[in-house]
This record gives C-alpha cells, structure tokens and sequence, in this order.
C-alpha cells in the first residue's frame, strides 16, 4: 500500500470511527455500540419464537423499505417489528460480491498468505469443498485480536496487524471468503441479545455469505457463546472504494436509536416482520 493511499485510508478511518462513536459507547473488545433497550421482566422468549419489537429512529419508513415490510403512519417515529428468521435485504446496487475492491483487497500478499493458513487448517480438519460460514467464522475469530482504537480497516491491513472490532472482523470474513470463491459482503445492523431473562441491543457489523441462493451471518466478533443473539441488518457495504467511510453515513436515517421488546409475537401476526427466508439467525457449521 503507498504512503499516499495508506494516509487516505487514516483519515477515512477516522471518519468511520467519528460515525461510530456518535451512537453509542463500546460494549465489549468486539467494539459493540450500546443502544438503549428497554425490555419486559419475566421469563424471556425461547430463541427460535418470533419476537415483537419496537424499534425508535429518525425514518421508520426508509427502514420499513430496507426490510420490505410496511410502512408505519407518516409522522411516526417508531417501526414495530417482529423479529423472526433472518432478514434478507437488498441494496441499491447488484454486483456479484465475490470481486477484490479497495477494502476487500484479497489479491494482496498478506491477505493472500493468511488464506493459504485458512487453507491449511480446512486441510489439517479434513474439511473439504467450498468453506462454510462456520469455517470463516472459527478462523478469522481465532485470528484477530479484539480492539476498540481501530476504525474499519482494508482487508490487507487486518491481515497484517491481526487487530479490529466488529467491522475489521466482518472485513476479513468477507476477504477469505471472496478468496476462496463465495461471495460475501459487510452488513450493518443492530443485534439482539438475550441475558437470561432480560436483551440487550447493540450497534455491530458482521459478515454475510452467500449459501444456497441466500444470504446466511457469518459474525466472527460473536461466536456460539452468543447463541442467544437475533440479528437486524439494515445496511450493505455498498461503496468498497476510497469513500468507503462516507459510505456508511447514508446509513443515519435507518439507525435505530432505541429498542423496546415487547415480547412474544404469534407467527400470524399482521405487524411487519422478517421476510422468512428458512435459514437460522446464526449459522455455525
């Protein structure tokens, strides 16, 4: 990477990181980003029921277009939601995401010699064909360090330095997978986690993959020891340019600012809810 480039990649860097911080404070070494959430007290909804939500932000409607489901009242600043299987949302742009780009530059040396480490720890498992998500998911996890002082790097940095947040692990999934031949992209998004009786919503980025004609997580940052998590994307990184960073500001009228749940929601429910795509929330394989 030049010096010129490497410079231009700080400072956009840093934007992304302003953008970031802006909503909320670091949760985790994962650098989750808090949104207040108010939840029920009492016995907590089993994982696989769908979940009524009320999500509060600036545009209900441009969210309700995200995840085609109606739109609420003009005037209203809340979407309820019920959260079911997992979202499959569309960008504005259709490409075939499996191409090298700025951010996802998989042909550089040193994302090239990790995949060869990826490659060879598939070997040494007896893995075999294409990776699957649980594949990208335990070695990238297993490579990067949880950081909060990073930004979204480009993939061949991660590779190198082996340090990140949500973003620079969702990054490095997409890069390997891209190497290896199945497309992917970085999403954002809000997830919803369970402590016991009680949820937690958070700010996070992660990876998609496509499997099978759909779009399936694959989160590095969260493992199976967050099995208790329902995943909300409302974003892709669309622009994998030198504006990378900007790109993420397009994001601020759909990013929810406070989550209610409200509880169990019945699967013949007429509020909108997750277009149902037939894959779990969180596939680890």
């Amino acid at each position: 990477m030049s010096i010129v480039t490497r410079r231009a990649v700080v400072h956009l860097r840093a934007l992304l990181l302003v953008f970031c911080v802006a909503f909320g404070h670091a949760a985790s070494g994962q650098s989750l980003f808090v949104i207040p959430t108010d939840s029920p007290t009492g016995p907590g909804v089993a994982d696989e029921q769908p979940l009524l939500v009320s999500l509060h932000l600036r545009e209900p409607a441009a969210l309700a277009k995200v995840l085609d489901v109606p739109a609420p009242v003009a005037g209203a600043d809340v979407l309820r939601y019920v959260m079911q299987d997992y979202p499959a949302i569309s960008p504005g742009t259709k490409r075939a995401w499996s191409e090298p780009s700025f951010v996802v530059d998989y042909l550089d040396p040193s994302v090239t010699a990790l995949g060869r480490e990826f490659a060879t720890a598939r070997a040494e498992s007896g893995a075999v064909g294409p990776p699957t998500p649980g594949d990208l998911v335990r070695f990238v996890h297993g490579v990067i360090r949880g950081s909060r002082d990073r930004g979204l790097d480009v993939a061949s940095e991660i590779a190198a330095i082996r340090l990140g947040d949500c973003k620079n692990y969702a990054v490095l999934t997409v890069a390997l997978a891209r190497a290896a031949g199945v497309p992917a992209r970085v999403v954002f998004g809000i997830v919803l986690l369970r402590f016991d009786t009680r949820y937690g919503a958070y700010g996070h980025a992660w990876a998609e993959v496509l499997v099978d004609g759909r779009w399936v997580a694959a989160d590095a940052a969260l493992t199976a020891e967050h099995a208790r998590v329902r995943y909300l994307p409302f974003g892709v990184l669309e622009n994998e340019g030198m504006g990378y960073a900007l790109d993420a500001a397009r994001l601020t009228p759909v990013w929810v600012q406070r989550v209610e749940v409200l509880g169990a929601a019945s699967t013949g429910s007429p509020l909108p809810q997750s277009p149902r795509t037939g894959v779990p929330r969180f596939v680890l394989r």
